[in-house]
């Protein structure tokens, strides 16, 4: 199938070459060429614009940081929307705005052109694996054209209904990752002072009703002082806010949320939009006063 890719980050690189693998015709596009280098190695072409990307293809994947490079993308002066043809279909894989995501599928409606959101969780390595899980909200017609598709990117893959539908879920859930994250943290400074041994604590977490995925998964990085190198501390920011503006417009006050906005808050201003997200771990260690280790002495 011809298939064109827009935005080669850290996740949407492998999901690119997932497409590739999988045996797919994928011209691709970013802003920088050098992130495409592995791509057209291993025969993916090249496109200089969104528009000549979507032109090139039946199915357009996108995965971008937010609302306004979708808006660029997509309708901007070279952008997508003026190359995909009718009766193709667009993906966006990115985490992004309820309102911009409705309000470009009605316009791409307008041309014909059936629409996807699927944002992605799951991490890196899961991205590169073809293991990541996948949230659909779009049409159930849509659906079933894209599912083979997203097949070769995720291994979870959950259609939660009309569009509008992924974008929700995929906020709540970086939410919840998020106070997860600034948990975990103040959990192991708080047990690193009073004397515990830190690694041991992870362990106990692990076996409790503590568990979670970002206890595995982060607690690694913190001890390797890595703090989220793959997700940037601008992005998380950039999903509360969102998550809490949907908030407000049901009228509901989410106070750990806002908690947590004001810790990556800070975090962000101490150290920088391009720090990990786990520097809001970083922020509660120097505030604290402890450290946490940096050599992981049992096994994860």
């Amino acid at each position: 199938m011809q298939l064109g890719f827009i935005g080669l980050g850290s996740i949407g690189n492998p999901m690119a070459a997932n497409l590739v693998r999988a045996g797919h015709h994928v011209t691709v596009h970013d802003l920088s060429r050098e992130r495409a280098q592995n791509l057209l190695a291993r025969g993916a072409r090249w496109a200089a614009s969104p528009r000549a990307t979507a032109a090139a293809a039946e199915v357009l994947f996108t995965s971008l940081p937010g609302p306004r490079q979708i808006r660029e993308v997509i309708e901007g002066k070279d952008g997508a929307m003026r190359g995909l043809a009718p009766g193709s279909l667009w993906i966006d894989m990115s985490t992004t705005d309820l309102a911009e995501t409705r309000r470009l599928a009605a316009a791409f409606a307008e041309r014909d052109v059936a629409v996807l959101e699927a944002p992605v969780t799951g991490g890196v390595a899961n991205a590169y694996a073809g293991k990541l899980s996948i949230f659909v909200g779009g049409s159930a017609e849509a659906y079933g054209r894209a599912a083979p598709l997203l097949g070769a990117l995720g291994d979870k893959i959950l259609h939660l209904g009309p569009i509008g539908s992924a974008a929700v879920a995929k906020l709540i859930t970086n939410l919840m990752c998020f106070v997860h994250e600034v948990a975990l943290g103040e959990g192991l400074v708080l047990g690193t002072r009073l004397g515990l041994d830190t690694i041991k604590l992870w362990e106990a977490i692990k076996v409790s009703y503590a568990d979670s995925f970002v206890a595995r998964v982060d607690g690694p990085d913190i001890f390797a002082g890595n703090y989220g190198a793959n997700f940037s501390i601008a992005l998380a920011c950039k999903d509360i806010g969102l998550t809490l503006g949907l908030a407000r417009e049901a009228g509901l006050t989410l106070e750990a949320a806002e908690l947590v906005e004001r810790l990556y808050t800070a975090a962000r201003a101490q150290y920088g939009d391009d720090a990990g997200c786990l520097s809001a771990v970083r922020d509660i260690e120097t505030r604290s006063g402890v450290s946490l280790p940096r050599k992981l002495t049992a096994a994860p």
